[in-house]
């Protein structure tokens, strides 16, 4: 597991940045593209088989030289073996985003604990160990839907996703963000998707999931 926090500092010239870089060789880029870093967002993706998460919106509880806050961005990768702490990193992104503001800014400018460069990465595990998923296929698998984002419908995908194995393809799975069209989404292919955009209070249907595979991550009973 890597970890990256975007934010800035107070002076002008302190521009907000990727610490300790921006994420690589993830299909980042293609992320970035869907979300709007200003604004509370939850991305998790899969690249190369591998899931990852991004968590935007965070507040740093700063302001910058013009008295204007500054909003911190978590991106926490996944290895092989990794995908169910992904999960559970996105589940509780979606039900207490405050849980991870506050370890962002607990935590970022602390000296390493781990001994691998990443002061994060020690309690994002943390967050990891009080979650149990019991994941299984189930019809939810079969068909990708939006609908308009609230924090009811963001409490009914972190319980799906703590209880769902994942598609398996490569692409944007899971996406709740501001200000973004549903044809955004659809376009995007993700799984699930809420937007404050989208006219729709329920769940729609909008197509059937990819079917195209990659390589696949195990995904079973795990207790942590």
């Amino acid at each position: 597991m890597k970890a990256f926090v975007q934010t800035r500092g107070f002076a002008q010239h302190e521009e907000y940045r990727w610490y300790p870089s921006e994420p690589k060789n993830i299909a980042f880029s293609d992320i970035l593209q869907l979300v709007d870093l200003g604004a509370p967002s939850v991305v998790l993706w899969r690249h190369e088989g591998n899931l990852h998460c991004m968590v935007s919106g965070l507040d740093a509880r700063r302001v910058d030289f013009r008295d204007r806050p500054i909003e911190n961005s978590l991106v926490v990768m996944g290895g092989p073996r990794e995908g169910l702490d992904i999960q559970s990193i996105a589940s509780e992104a979606l039900r207490f985003p405050e849980t991870l503001a506050c370890l962002v800014r607990d935590n970022m400018d602390k000296e390493d604990v781990n001994g691998n460069g990443d002061p994060l990465v020690r309690p994002l595990r943390q967050v990891v160990l009080r979650k149990e998923l019991v994941l299984n296929a189930n019809d939810e698998m079969g068909v990708r839907k939006v609908a308009k984002d609230s924090e009811e419908k963001r409490v009914h995908l972190a319980s799906l996703i703590e209880t769902t194995r994942l598609p398996t393809v490569d692409g944007p799975l899971l996406l709740c963000t501001d200000h973004k069209p549903e044809k955004v989404l659809v376009d995007a292919g993700v799984w699930r998707g809420l937007s404050t955009l989208i006219e729709a209070s329920g769940w729609k249907i909008v197509g059937e999931k990819p079917r195209r595979k990659t390589r696949g991550i195990g995904l079973l009973r795990r207790r942590f």
